[in-house]
């Protein structure tokens, strides 16, 4: 092979990988997610009960709905996240659809990043206490029952990403 060839191929792989952003920071995780209370910093001009156009003006896209009421939109202000899902219900009175819950959808490169995982982790248990399940960590499966509702992260293994669920405000 022809040592230009090579050059390029390794010029190439160098700068892919140092294309790939680094893992947010603490303060970038704590900016998106909130160190306190239990809406998700992010997503605190949503609220649940809204409308898709409502949330649209939040997060272009937001109404957008597939064939089960979920929405995908480009993460932003939220460093590390690639999408958020806005998952909407039926209303059983009304017959509307409104805005239910919302998910963080992080970069699938950061499943595997372990210091990433611990750190998002101990925030997440800062933000909504301590968890019950003493193999949680272990499992990647956090979950915690809030006056709103259920938060939890979870990924389904390394090839997968970390999904923030979390519940709106009323």
């Amino acid at each position: 092979m022809n040592l230009l060839v090579v050059s390029s191929v390794f010029l190439s792989l160098a700068t892919a990988a140092a294309a790939e952003a680094a893992p947010p920071t603490d303060a970038d995780l704590a900016a998106c997610l909130g160190e306190t209370g239990e809406n998700l910093a992010v997503m605190s001009q949503l609220k649940r009960g809204m409308k898709p156009a409502d949330a649209a003006a939040v997060f272009p896209g937001a109404d957008k709905l597939d064939k089960y009421n979920f929405a995908k939109v480009k993460a932003a202000g939220c460093a590390g996240a690639t999408t958020f899902e806005l998952h909407y219900q039926k209303d059983r009175k009304s017959g509307e659809i409104l805005l239910y819950n919302a998910v963080i959808e992080f970069s699938k490169s950061l499943t595997a990043d372990e210091d990433f995982y611990k750190r998002l982790t101990a925030i997440l248990v800062t933000k909504y206490g301590p968890l019950k399940d003493d193999k949680a960590v272990a499992k990647k499966i956090l979950t915690w029952g809030t006056k709103l509702g259920v938060a939890q992260l979870s990924t389904l293994g390394k090839t997968y990403p970390f999904k923030l669920s979390a519940p709106l405000a009323k």
